[in-house]
């Protein structure tokens, strides 16, 4: 199985963004689709204009998300009036400088930081980890629950 390609997703999120009102949740996890940015973008691009419609649970786990992806994704989040409930993006072989780009957008406005968020398995190393424990220390920040299992650092 091949899972979801780009043009689903492109799909699949064109439909979402023309509903009116969001999902509760939606999981789009172990999906080759989304590897290497392309799928993400996609998703990115079709709640640029409407980033409230983007669910409140996100599970994008498994999916080999590029540093593209996830530096637009952070922009279209930034857009959101609330934050999301939850996002999960592990084992998705993030790096830390794709993390740190998505981290720097939550800077500007660290209230609109997911209250969970799940980067385990990834390969995040000592700037990630400063960069997260910098946007920890923001008073406004709205993390609640941060999962970093199985994380590589090297130092």
């Amino acid at each position: 199985y091949e899972g979801i390609e780009v043009a689903g997703l492109e799909l699949i999120s064109a439909a979402l963004a023309s509903r009116g009102e969001p999902l509760q949740r939606l999981v789009l996890e172990h999906n080759p689709g989304i590897w290497d940015d392309k799928g993400l973008i996609a998703i990115a691009e079709a709640f640029q204009e409407s980033p409230n419609l983007i669910p409140d649970k996100l599970g994008l786990a498994s999916n080999r998300i590029g540093p593209n992806g996830l530096r637009s994704f952070g922009q279209v989040l930034l857009k959101r009036r609330s934050p999301l409930e939850s996002l999960h993006l592990n084992n998705n072989r993030i790096y830390d400088a794709s993390l740190m780009d998505f981290l720097m957008a939550l800077h500007r406005k660290p209230q609109k930081t997911p209250k969970i968020l799940d980067l385990s398995g990834n390969n995040i190393e000592r700037g990630g980890v400063l960069q997260i424990l910098a946007l920890l220390r923001r008073q406004e920040c709205s993390l609640e629950q941060l999962e970093m299992n199985y994380v590589i650092d090297d130092d």
